[in-house]
C-alpha cells in the first residue's frame, strides 16, 4: 500500500520571520531605502522602505534559493548577478524574474573537499565571482563549487574551463574566490588545492585576458603564502579611485595555524605579505575581505574590523548591537553610507542583523543604524521536533538553529519563544526518549548537553532543563544525528562528532568515550539494541557491546564522504532494515541483503531519514528536483508554482500482511560545499543537516528535503554548516506537496494528527518537480 493521503491538507508558513542568515546584501543605486537581502537558506528578499517591511520578490525562474552573493553589473546599471550554491542568475526587476545563466537545468555541482588536506576547513561560504573591466569590454567571471571556472564575454553566455585536469575530483578545480585586475588584465583565484606541507593555493592566468581572448592557463602565485592553510577571500586593490592604480595589487584573508586569519597584500602580484596590522580579537572564521577604495580594507568575521591605511592598522567597528557573523557589505560612496549584513538576530529581535553606517573612502564607519528585518525568513535551523505525546494545547514543537538560539511554540509555530527552551548560540540536535515521554536531551555547538523531565509540561514556560558536564568539545560536522537516546534506559544517551569518539552519558552515572575506527558523525541503536554509526569518510560501523568494540557494517570502500543520518525499521522481519542518508544519495540494507541506492542513481545528498512508526503504509521517500515552470514533458508534470514542488506519482508497493513503516529521506538543501565553520568560541565544521518530525502513528507520510545545492535530476542535495541548508517538507497527499525557503512549515487535516515540517537554510530549488516512490 501507499502513503495515505492527509484529505485536503494545506501548508502553512511558520517562519519565525525574525531575519536570519544573510549572506549577500545589495542596496538600489537610485535609492538607499531599497535594500536586497539573499540568503543561503531563504532566498531574496527586498525591503523598499529601508527595513519597514520586507518581501520576497516573485523570484520567477529562481531555480536555487541558497543565495550567496550579489553584484551589479559593472556593464548594465540594471542588471544584479545573483550566485547560489549551484548556479549564476541576473535579475532586471530586483528579483521579481530571473534568467538563468550557468546550471541553468539544475543539475548540482558536486561538493567541496572538506578541507584542505589535513588543514583548514574551506571557506565557510564559498563563493567565486569577479568583473573585469577592459575599455568598452566587461567580462564575467564564476565559480560554481568544483566546476572550475566559467566566463562570459557578453554577460549571458557562458563557457566552462577546468583550469586544471581531474575535473571535479582535483581539489585544485575548487575554487573558493576569484579577483580580476582592471590595470593589467590578470585574473586570480584561489583553490582547496595544496597540503600541509605546501603554500595555501593561489593562481594567477598566465598572460593578460583582453577584450577578445581569455587566458586559460595558470600559474601559481603565492609565494610567502603559509603553508597548509587556505585563502578565504580575495579581492582586487588595484583600483583606488579618482584615477589612482596600483597594478597587480590584491588583498586576501587567509588562515593561519593556531592565530586565527590573518590580512595578506602583494604589490606584484605573485609574492604576498601580512599586513602589519591585523584583527586583534573573535578573528577567526573569515568570511569576506572587502575593498572600497583608497586605502581601505574590511574584514567580515564574527565582527567587522576595517583599516583606513591599508593594513596598518585594523580597528573594530562592529558594536554589542550587531549579531556576530559579518558576512557581506555593501558600499555606496554616491549616498555616503554602507552596509553590513550578518547570521541573524536573536529570538527577542534585539540585535541586528543589517548595520547602515555613514561612510566615505578614506573615513572610518559611524553612526551605526539598524535596519530592521522582521519580515525575512531565513533562519538557518537545524532541526524542528514535536513531543511524542500531546500537550495540553496539542504537539509542542521546538526548533533550533545556527546562532539565533532554540525557539518553542505551543500553537503549532504560529507564534515561538524562548520560555522553557534550554538556550545556548548553536542548537544542533534535540532527541526525546523512547523510554520515557516527558524525558529529551540537547546539545550545543560547543558540546553542551542538557536534558528535561518535562517537555510535555502545560506551557512551553513550564519546561525545565538541567546541565550535564560531559566535556564533549565542539563537532567538527555539524548534524541534527549526533545524538542517539538509548530505547530502554531514560537516563542514556549517545553522542557522536568529536573526533574518533562516541560518548555514551548516563545521567548521574558518569561517562564514557568510546573509540571509534573513524569519525562518527551520526548515531543510531537499532532494534536490537546495538550501535551504529555513520562516519566521514569511512562508511558504517556497528557495535554489540555499547560501543566498545566495533565492526565493519558497511559502505566502507568505497565510502561516502560523509554519512549524514540513519534509520532502522522492523520491515522484513528478522533483523529489519537499515536506511543511511548520505553525501551519495540514499542507501537501503534489507535483511539477508546488501546495501544498495533506493531508487539507483547516486550524485545527491540526502541529508535526514526517518521512519515512521509501524503503519500500512510503504516505506517510502520523496524527493523533489529544479524543473522550468507549468508545462507538461515526456517525462511527466513540472510544477506550475514557485518554489512548490509537489509529490505527482506515487509508485506503491504491494500490499502484505506484515505493517511496513514509512522511511522519509530529506535531500539535504546544503551548499554544494562544505562549509567550514569556527564560532566564537572554536574552531567547528558545520554541515546542516537539519531533522525531520515525523507524524503521529496514525497518520502515513511521506518526508524530503529538497536541496538548494547538491540535486541531480532527480535528487536533493546536502548543506554544510552554518548550515544545514536545507528545506524539508512533509507529505502523506500528492497533491499537497510543498517546499518553501527556510522556515517551518505546517499542516492540519480534520481527522488527522497535524504535521510539521523544517526547513533550514540553503534553500530550495524554487521552480520544482516531486515524486514519491515506495522504498
Amino acid at each position: 500500500m501507499g502513503p495515505r493521503g492527509l484529505g485536503g491538507g494545506t501548508w502553512i508558513a511558520r517562519g519565525p520571520f525574525i531575519g536570519g542568515r544573510l549572506d549577500a546584501i545589495v542596496v538600489s543605486p537610485s535609492s538607499s531605502s531599497t535594500v536586497l537581502a539573499g540568503s543561503p537558506g531563504g532566498g531574496v528578499w527586498r525591503t523598499i522602505n529601508n527595513g519597514a517591511s520586507w518581501i520576497q520578490p516573485l523570484s520567477y525562474a529562481l531555480g536555487d534559493f541558497s543565495i550567496t552573493h550579489m553584484a551589479w553589473d559593472r556593464a548594465s546599471a540594471n542588471n544584479l548577478f545573483m550566485t547560489t550554491y549551484n548556479g549564476l542568475y541576473a535579475t532586471t526587476d530586483l528579483g521579481d524574474h530571473f534568467t538563468a545563466l550557468v546550471n541553468s537545468g539544475a543539475f548540482p555541482a558536486p561538493l567541496m573537499p572538506l578541507r584542505v588536506g589535513a588543514g583548514p576547513f574551506h571557506t565557510p561560504d564559498p563563493y567565486g565571482f569577479a568583473q573585469l573591466v577592459l575599455g568598452a569590454t566587461r567580462i564575467v567571471l564564476y565559480a560554481a563549487p568544483c566546476q572550475g571556472l566559467y566566463y562570459s564575454y557578453d554577460g549571458v553566455s557562458f563557457t566552462q574551463s577546468f583550469p586544471f585536469s581531474g575535473g571535479s575530483g582535483n581539489p585544485d578545480n575548487c575554487i573558493q574566490s576569484i579577483a580580476a585586475d582592471d590595470t593589467t588584465g590578470y585574473v586570480y583565484f584561489s583553490t582547496m588545492g595544496g597540503g600541509a606541507a605546501l603554500p595555501a593555493r593561489l593562481y594567477r592566468s598566465a598572460g593578460p585576458w583582453t577584450a577578445t581572448t581569455p587566458s586559460l592557463s595558470w600559474n601559481l602565485a603565492n609565494t610567502g603564502l603559509p603553508n597548509g592553510q587556505s585563502v578565504n577571500s580575495l579581492t582586487q586593490t588595484s583600483v583606488a579611485g579618482g584615477g589612482v592604480t596600483y597594478p597587480n595589487n590584491l588583498a586576501a584573508v587567509v588562515s593561519t595555524s593556531g592565530s586565527g586569519y590573518k590580512v595578506w597584500t602583494t604589490s606584484d602580484g605573485t609574492s604576498w605579505s601580512m599586513t602589519a596590522g591585523q584583527a586583534t580579537s573573535a578573528n577567526w572564521d573569515a568570511r569576506v575581505i572587502a575593498y572600497p577604495g583608497g586605502n581601505d580594507l574590511f574584514i567580515g568575521m564574527p565582527v567587522g574590523w576595517a583599516s583606513q591605511n591599508y593594513g596598518a592598522t585594523f580597528n573594530l567597528f562592529s558594536t554589542v548591537s550587531d549579531h556576530p557573523d559579518l558576512r557581506a557589505y555593501y558600499f555606496s560612496p554616491a549616498f555616503g553610507l554602507m552596509w553590513g549584513a550578518n547570521d541573524g538576530s536573536n529570538a527577542a529581535v534585539s540585535q541586528r542583523n543589517i548595520t547602515r553606517w555613514s561612510w566615505s573612502v578614506g573615513a572610518a564607519p559611524a553612526a551605526p543604524t539598524a535596519v530592521p528585518t522582521v519580515g525575512i525568513s531565513g533562519w538557518q535551523a537545524y532541526f524542528a521536533e514535536a513531543t511524542a505525546a500531546p500537550t495540553v494545547s496539542g504537539r509542542r514543537l521546538f526548533t533550533g538553529s545556527q546562532d539565533d538560539e532554540i525557539l518553542c511554540s505551543d500553537d503549532q509555530g504560529a507564534s515561538w519563544t524562548t520560555a522553557g527552551t534550554p538556550g545556548g548560540g548553536d542548537a544542533l540536535a534535540l532527541r526525546y526518549s523512547p523510554a520515557a515521554p516527558g524525558r529529551a536531551f540537547f546539545i550545543t555547538d560547543d558540546g553542551n548537553l542538557q536534558y528535561s523531565s518535562n517537555v510535555n509540561a502545560a506551557s512551553c514556560a513550564g519546561v525545565t532543563w538541567t546541565n550535564v558536564a560531559v566535556g564533549y568539545g565542539n563537532p567538527e560536522v555539524w548534524t541534527h544525528a549526533q545524538i542517539a537516546a538509548s530505547p530502554t534506559n531514560a537516563s542514556k544517551v549517545y553522542l557522536a562528532g568529536i573526533a574518533n569518539k562516541l560518548w555514551a552519558v548516563t545521567i548521574g552515572a558518569g561517562n564514557v568515550p568510546h573509540t571509534t575506527p573513524a569519525p562518527a558523525i551520526s548515531v543510531i541503536v537499532d532494534g536490537a539494541g546495538a550501535l551504529v554509526i555513520g562516519t566521514e569518510g569511512s562508511g558504517l560501523y556497528r557495535s554489540i557491546d555499547d560501543g566498545a568494540t566495533w565492526s565493519s557494517f558497511g559502505l566502507n570502500a568505497p565510502a561516502p564522504q560523509l554519512v549524514l543520518d540513519l534509520a532502522w525499521s522492523p520491515t522484513g522481519g528478522g533483523a529489519g532494515t537499515y536506511f543511511a542518508a548520505t553525501t551519495g544519495g540514499l542507501y537501503r540494507l534489507p535483511p539477508g541483503g546488501a546495501w544498495t541506492l533506493v531508487n539507483g542513481g547516486g550524485g545527491y545528498t540526502v541529508s535526514a531519514v526517518a521512519v515512521d512508526p509501524p503503519s500500512t503504509a510503504a516505506a517510502s521517500w520523496c524527493r523533489a528536483t529544479a524543473a522550468r515552470r507549468g508545462r507538461r514533458s515526456r517525462r511527466g508534470w513540472r510544477s506550475t508554482s514557485r518554489r512548490s514542488p509537489r509529490c505527482r506519482s506515487i509508485r506503491r508497493a504491494r500490499a502484505t500482511c506484515t505493517p511496513r513503516p514509512t522511511a522519509w529521506a530529506r535531500g539535504s538543501t546544503t551548499t554544494a560545499s562544505h562549509r567550514a565553520a569556527r564560532d566564537r568560541r572554536g574552531s567547528h565544521g558545520a554541515y546542516g543537516a537539519a531533522g525531520v518530525t515525523l507524524p503521529s502513528p496514525s497518520t502515513s507520510s511521506c518526508c524530503a528535503e529538497a536541496s538548494a545545492t547538491n540535486s541531480p535530476p532527480g535528487g536533493t542535495a546536502l548543506s554544510p554548516r552554518r548550515r544545514p541548508r536545507a528545506k524539508v517538507g512533509l507529505a502523506t497527499q500528492p497533491d499537497q506537496w510543498t517546499l518553501r525557503p527556510s522556515m517551518l512549515a505546517s499542516s492540519t487535516n480534520a481527522g488527522s494528527a497535524s504535521t510539521i515540517a523544517q526547513k533550514s537554510p540553503h534553500g530550495l530549488r524554487g521552480l520544482a518537480r516531486s515524486d514519491v516512490t515506495a522504498v
